[in-house]
């Protein structure tokens, strides 16, 4: 594993008059580099699962490929999770230039006039092994290919005594020409029209050309917001949405070997979507240090076209009505500062939009939509400080997400399932010393993280429903949950000087923990993946303030 980032950024601002400012942003960056891949940590063997995609299931005089994927999983797990194997490499390009334009008129003492202006240009290519072992079951190449985004807002903006206002309109277009996305390689372990479309068992290419995408969105919304008697803020916002999107694809699946193609696909489509959205919020002032506030809001995410999907193209447009109050407290209670922050929320889902995995000859991905959910919780944010040497903190969110109804058609009803990347219980304990030493020393300080999260879903297909497609795919979806432990010790400002020295640990016990997972067990591959976190590392830091 190497790093190799590159990043300039200036800024320029212009002021030729009282009133009149015009700021610039330049920036630049560049990712080159080999970064951590993926390594195999289960196989599908199972044959109790009646699936034709079992390789257990298939049929006499066929290679059985669960042996020699077995056999790579035994040698990983011997290897431990910080060495791999891999016929595939991880290597990333990235480019990113960007220019951000802020023109601010100061009409009158109450009327503002602002435009924002930024113009951004991507390049990425990626070459990723999925199966994490040295098998040809299921690396990609992603060429090189470029997207270029523009963005214009302009706002007018009011106030005086207890109202304010704003109003503009964005308009954003995003355009990624025709390009080669991926260049996939998979192997295939069945005889001649056994199980899927390839003729033979062997090595094939998956080739998606001609991939295009543009989108464009333009927006009108105003906001308003009113104070009465200095004790009671009501704010009103508004959003009318207009966005269209575009893509299309050309797949062909190639035999590797003789360079014939043994099926193509051609797919594009459009659509667009309109939605009004809104903000309605009440903050009340009983104290100076104690503050109540509720919120409703209403939120739209647009629909889209699947660039590399073959079968259903566009998917729907995503809303969420969430519902927020809370408490915030800020002061002194017996001479001791506390900070206390409490607030509970409700979301009502509909339409949301999930990445599916699709089962078959070619490992492939399309954004699909789920039928609904509840999404319910709360978070508790508490800091003292007893005294100056001290300083306390605790933090603690709860997530109960629930589907409503939610089958999909490849994997059935998968209402009971977790909400992926949504663990149900986060907390979080810092503790600072601060060393009682002279000024002339300088400022030393001693802090300590506990983090934990529980049990975490990677995939949408994690909990068994008697589908044989969802069922091959739960083994390794869920991964138990983590605590990780880091430290740091400051010494700033050394002997009153502009220079600080500091000293950290991270993953303190050196644990070994998943982060990201590629599951391809209902695939041809029958195998599953993981990436791991960092593990301990420490470090030494040196700060010299200008």
């Amino acid at each position: 594993m190497n790093e190799n980032k590159f990043s300039v950024r200036g800024s320029l601002m212009i002021n030729p008059v009282e009133g009149f400012e015009n700021y610039t942003i330049f920036q630049y960056s560049r990712v080159k580099e080999r970064g951590s891949d993926n390594q195999i940590v289960y196989i599908n063997t199972d044959p109790a699962i009646a699936s034709p995609f079992n390789p257990a299931l298939a049929p006499p005089g066929t290679i059985d490929f669960s042996v020699e994927g077995a056999a790579a999983v035994a040698d990983q797990l011997a290897r431990g999770p910080r060495r791999i194997n891999v016929d595939g490499g991880a290597l990333h390009y990235s480019k990113s230039t960007g220019v951000i334009n802020t023109t601010t008129i100061g009409a009158t003492d109450s009327l503002t006039l602002k435009n924002i202006f930024s113009y951004r240009k991507y390049d990425d290519g990626q070459t990723f092994d999925f199966d994490g072992s040295p098998l040809p079951i299921a690396n990609t190449f992603n060429p090189v290919f470029g997207t270029r985004q523009i963005t214009e807002e302009a706002q007018l903006q009011y106030q005086k005594g207890p109202f304010e206002a704003t109003a503009g309109f964005y308009y954003e277009d995003r355009k990624t020409p025709p390009y080669v996305q991926f260049d996939f390689t998979t192997f295939w372990p069945y005889p001649t029209g056994a199980f899927g479309p390839l003729p033979q068992q062997g090595v094939y290419h998956a080739i998606s050309y001609d991939v295009y995408a543009r989108s464009k969105s333009r927006a009108f919304y105003a906001e308003a917001s009113y104070t009465i008697a200095d004790a009671l803020e009501l704010t009103l916002g508004i959003r009318r949405t207009h966005d269209d999107r575009s893509g299309g694809n050309s797949t062909a699946i190639v035999d590797k070997v003789t360079g014939t193609p043994i099926t193509t696909t051609v797919a594009s489509g459009e659509a667009t979507f309109n939605a009004t959205t809104w903000n309605v919020s009440a903050v009340y002032k009983a104290t100076d240090d104690l503050n109540f506030y509720a919120t409703y809001r209403r939120g739209y995410k647009a629909g889209g076209v699947n660039t590399t999907s073959t079968g259903g193209l566009l998917f729907k447009p995503e809303y969420v009505d969430d519902y927020e109050a809370g408490i915030k407290y800020s002061g002194l209670i017996g001479g001791v500062r506390v900070m206390a922050n409490f607030d509970a929320f409700y979301d009502d889902y509909t339409n949301i939009q999930r990445n599916v995995v699709l089962p078959g000859a070619v490992v492939s991905t399309e954004t699909r939509n789920a039928a609904s959910a509840k999404v319910k919780g709360f978070d508790f944010q508490f800091r003292v400080s007893p005294a100056d040497i001290v300083d306390l903190g605790f933090a603690y969110s709860y997530i109960d997400a629930e589907y409503g109804t939610y089958t999909e058609p490849l994997y059935g009803d998968l209402s009971d399932s977790m909400f992926p990347l949504t663990p149900k219980h986060q907390f979080n304990v810092d503790l600072t010393l601060h060393a009682p030493v002279p000024d002339r020393i300088g400022e030393i300080s001693a802090r300590t993280n506990l983090s934990y999260q529980s049990k975490t879903a990677f995939g949408v297909t994690n909990t068994l429903n008697g589908n044989p497609a969802n069922d091959l795919a739960v083994p390794t979806s869920v991964v138990s949950g983590r605590a990780l432990i880091n430290f740091r010790l400051d010494w700033n400002h050394i002997m009153q000087s502009n220079f600080s020295l500091g000293l950290f640990v991270t993953n303190l016990t050196d644990k070994t923990y998943p982060i990201a997972s590629a599951n391809l067990l209902n695939g041809p591959s029958f195998a599953s993946t993981y990436s791991y976190g960092p593990p301990r590392m420490w470090g030494v830091e040196a700060r010299v303030d200008f």
